[in-house]
């Protein structure tokens, strides 16, 4: 179901890129890096305790569940309100329609979030997935149908809103889930005690989803739209890659918040193998992905784009360490230690913001990517830090290190065989890191037993 909607998203973007000049395809980058910064700022990031409490006690749902959607509702009202003027302040006029839709969107959001919540506190990852996929795939094929017949950015948005509004009410069309609309119930104490945790949790998330949007807004303050256009083509290819770090992170919190409550070894257990998964998948992915980033860019979107693949070859290799970082994010937050966390976003978005500021006017959108890439190498190494001085944790180098070098042997091996056709210098490149993980016995029969059993059975492998 992933899979279908990248490639819906992809039709998508590549019609898009095709079909509106850069300035346009700037704008709809813009407005739809506010929808994905916001769309879960209307809860205050109140969504993690949330499932951390009824994680631990199921039957707290009729308490806190309409507590926290009263929060929601008044939040994303005012948010909405916001985000209107916002756009009518500082965006041209063809935008300003668009940024009253996305506003209006952040109150349905609100409560899609408590109901998902909900739901994956209870592990019911195959109705939230469900749910997810099918709003993603209608809004993309609706998209396609309209751009076809030349509609422009504002529908795109009008569309997104009634759709969030559909999507909740799927989400509480069960009946279990009904008593928390019940925004009246909600109980003062109960919501002036969420409102006391909501600053750090709404910290992290909103400095969270800047970080991983801050590169779009800032590029078109301090850029034009054409570059934002022109940056947001190897950026969607960017993006897909990033949903298979928050896809686990967001399925294996509730196991990460279990195996700390039980104060056992399993839980650093979890951490290194998650880290170590993550490594040994994610760098052959990542080292292919920056070989391949010019045909890739100027095939999928046309050869106007081909000064944009340096964008790609730069981000190749975030998504394997946003997955390193999310490992250490679960083991913080299902510790408790959300005010660590909140130290560390708010010391690499203030990073970000600064290289984003000073590399933008000098190199444009190279200098946005190389912003981003050192941003989550130093978040990534701070929040290390923090793991291993909180948590105790032992040292993960020997871990990182036989993955590295296989990964480095495979980029010099693809190096070497450039001269030939791109296809055979990449599988003279996973030749050698297969050869070389195997030789440093960095991955196992024993591994490779494992991983099947949990292709069969991914419900007892989670």
């Amino acid at each position: 179901m992933r899979a279908a909607v990248a490639i819906a998203s992809f039709f998508l973007f590549v019609l898009l890129a095709r079909r509106w000049s850069g300035a346009e395809l700037g704008e709809f980058s813009t407005l739809f890096a506010f929808f994905l910064i916001l769309q879960q700022a209307p809860l205050l990031g109140l969504h993690v305790p949330l499932m951390r409490e009824l994680a631990a006690s199921p039957q707290s749902l009729s308490e806190i569940g309409p507590s926290i959607a009263a929060i929601g509702v008044s939040a994303g009202a005012l948010l909405g309100a916001g985000l209107g003027l916002a756009g009518v302040r500082f965006y041209p006029p063809s935008m300003h329609a668009s940024f009253w839709l996305l506003g209006a969107s952040l109150v349905p959001s609100a409560l899609i979030l408590v109901g998902e919540s909900v739901l994956l506190a209870r592990e019911r990852l195959d109705r939230v997935a469900v749910i997810t996929v099918a709003e993603s795939l209608v809004r993309s094929g609706l998209w396609l149908l309209v751009v076809t017949f030349g509609a422009g950015l504002t529908s795109l948005f009008l569309i997104l809103t009634t759709l969030r509004v559909l999507t909740l009410l799927v989400y509480y069309s069960h009946r279990d889930l009904r008593s928390v609309l019940r925004i009246w119930r909600g109980k003062p104490q109960t919501i002036a005690r969420l409102l006391a945790l909501a600053p750090t949790f709404a910290g992290i998330l909103l400095l969270a989803g800047g970080i991983n949007r801050l590169d779009f807004i800032t590029l078109s303050r301090l850029g034009t739209m054409e570059q934002v256009g022109q940056y947001s083509a190897p950026y969607k290819i960017y993006e897909t890659a990033l949903m298979v770090p928050s896809v686990l992170a967001l399925t294996l919190f509730p196991a990460f918040a279990r195996a700390f409550a039980a104060s056992g070894p399993g839980f650093e257990a979890l951490v290194r193998q998650f880290l170590r998964a993550c490594l040994t998948v994610g760098l052959p992915c990542a080292i292919a992905l920056g070989f391949s980033a010019a045909p890739l860019v100027v095939g999928l979107f046309g050869p106007e784009f081909e000064m944009a693949a340096v964008v790609l070859a730069t981000l190749a290799i975030v998504p394997v360490l946003v997955a390193a970082d999310q490992a250490l994010t679960m083991a913080l937050l299902a510790a408790g230690h959300e005010q660590l966390d909140l130290r560390v976003l708010a010391c690499a978005c203030a990073l970000y913001l600064l290289a984003l500021a000073a590399l933008i006017p000098s190199a444009g959108i190279e200098g946005a990517a190389i912003a981003t890439l050192a941003t989550a190498i130093v978040q990534m190494t701070l929040r290390y830090g923090a793991v291993r001085r909180r948590l105790g944790l032992a040292g993960m180098g020997g871990l990182v290190a036989r993955p590295l070098l296989a990964g480095a042997l495979m980029a010099a091996a693809i190096w070497a065989a450039r001269p030939l056709a791109l296809p055979v210098a990449l599988a003279a490149g996973v030749a050698v890191y297969a050869l070389t993980l195997t030789a440093l016995r960095a991955v196992t029969a024993d591994d490779v037993h494992w991983l099947l059993g949990a292709l069969q059975r991914p419900r007892e492998a989670a």
